[in-house]
């Protein structure tokens, strides 16, 4: 038997055993981008960052390096902020500045030699970088979700019971 959307309702009783309240809530939240956040991950990269101050106040590094490595994580400060206010597109905006700080210091931060600093450097950079790939994710299953949606309001596609 299929299912068209404007017949749906008609046979709503006929699925609706099918879907339990976790499926109800995995759509409701694939569906609605907005509320998908990355509280826990902005969170731990401020921790990350504020252990990156910490260090780089009691290692010997050059100006060069203290000035950069303060300017990322004044990046990182704004970032936290900006995410209260732009949810993901603070985590988006600051992936984007790391790597442009990364690529276009790659001389200065190729000279730090404080293995403390560099591990913790790459700590905030992974977390970043996870936290961007999620969000990508999540904009692509919401970008899907909401073509599937279309072509099942047009009669585009039928909903097949078994």
């Amino acid at each position: 038997m299929a299912i068209t959307y404007p017949n749906l309702n008609e046979k709503a009783s006929t699925i609706a055993g099918q879907f339990t309240s976790s499926h109800i809530a995995n759509i409701e939240q694939v569906l609605n981008i907005n509320d998908y956040n990355q509280h826990s991950s902005i969170e731990e990269i401020s921790i990350l960052n504020d252990e990156l101050k910490e260090i780089i106040e009691t290692e010997e590094i050059s100006p060069e390096e203290r000035k950069l490595l303060l300017t990322i994580c004044h990046d990182i400060d704004i970032a936290k902020f900006e995410h209260k206010i732009t949810g993901n597109n603070a985590l988006k905006k600051l992936y984007d500045n790391i790597i442009d700080k990364f690529v276009t210091n790659l001389d200065v931060l190729t000279s730090i030699k404080s293995n403390a600093i560099k591990d913790k450097l790459m700590g905030i950079y992974k977390k970043i970088e996870t936290s961007n790939n999620m969000i990508n994710t999540a904009i692509s299953v919401h970008e899907k979700a909401s073509k599937i949606c279309d072509l099942i309001s047009n009669n585009q596609i039928f909903l097949s019971l078994s």
